[in-house]
């Protein structure tokens, strides 16, 4: 990804002249460092970036992890804390 940011930095040297590469960087990953906080979080919230459009949690999805979570539970992979915590998120979720 960084070779990318690289190329395109260099494509826009007009506009960005008093931007350093490493600024440039930041600036271009920044939105993709919130979402990922965002996600870290464990909201499962509704996350709109502009310009690349608004990145939702799927409902499916949400059934497919509670499943998961149960399973991963039932065979002893997850603690009971972990499981808890997880669990409260994903029907918190699904009652929205």
């Amino acid at each position: 990804m960084s070779d990318v940011i690289e190329e395109f930095y260099k494509q826009q040297e007009q506009i960005h002249d008093s931007i350093s590469l490493s600024e440039f960087k930041l600036i271009c990953n920044s939105p993709f460092k919130f979402t990922k906080e965002v996600i870290n979080r464990g909201t499962l919230k509704n996350i709109r970036l502009q310009y690349f459009g608004v990145f939702e949690v799927s409902p499916s999805r949400v059934k497919y992890s509670l499943k998961t979570l149960e399973e991963n539970y039932k065979e002893g992979k997850i603690t009971k804390e972990r499981y808890n915590k997880r669990k409260e998120i994903l029907e918190s979720y699904e009652e929205s």
